[in-house]
């Protein structure tokens, strides 16, 4: 028993004429299309290159301690950190150089914790105790400013 197909056979189109102004209708439309297309694509790079960039920068911030990179990302400027041609990241060796350079120790500073009396200095015996040494020099001068000072804080 032989099986009949129910597909019919392609139909054989004609073939078409173009006339001039259709084909420069047509390449019109396809200059447009492409257009739109390269900026589509210019537009993707660019969007990638800043998500690479930033994901860098926060990798290699959590490699050199920073606690919350994803703060900094609102506070620094990375407008010198690019991509070459290879898609690698240049610039941001030189940016953590300098935030290091800047970044607090980790030790936290203590506000309005106890006070060692003995190791405040204050700073009119200070000024009395510079005085003093530059008046045994023997200049004059060093010896009026050293006794006008002397007088001034109450003859100490």
């Amino acid at each position: 028993m032989e099986q009949t197909s129910t597909e019919t056979p392609m139909e054989q189109t004609e073939p078409v004429t173009y006339t001039q102004e259709s084909v420069e209708a047509l390449q019109a439309d396809w200059t447009r299309e492409r257009g739109e297309l390269e900026a589509a694509l210019s537009e993707a790079k660019k969007t990638m290159g800043t998500q690479k960039i930033h994901y860098e920068f926060v990798a290699a911030a959590k490699e050199r301690g920073f606690s919350e990179p994803a703060k900094l990302l609102d506070i620094i400027n990375l407008s010198a950190i690019t991509l070459d041609d290879d898609g690698q990241v240049s610039g941001l060796s030189e940016l953590f150089d300098v935030l290091m350079l800047t970044k607090k120790s980790a030790q936290p500073r203590t506000i309005g914790g106890p006070v060692d009396p003995q190791s405040r200095t204050d700073p009119k015996e200070a000024q009395l105790k510079e005085a003093a040494e530059r008046a045994r020099s023997g200049n004059p001068s060093d010896m009026a400013a050293y006794a006008k000072l002397k007088r001034a804080f109450g003859g100490k």
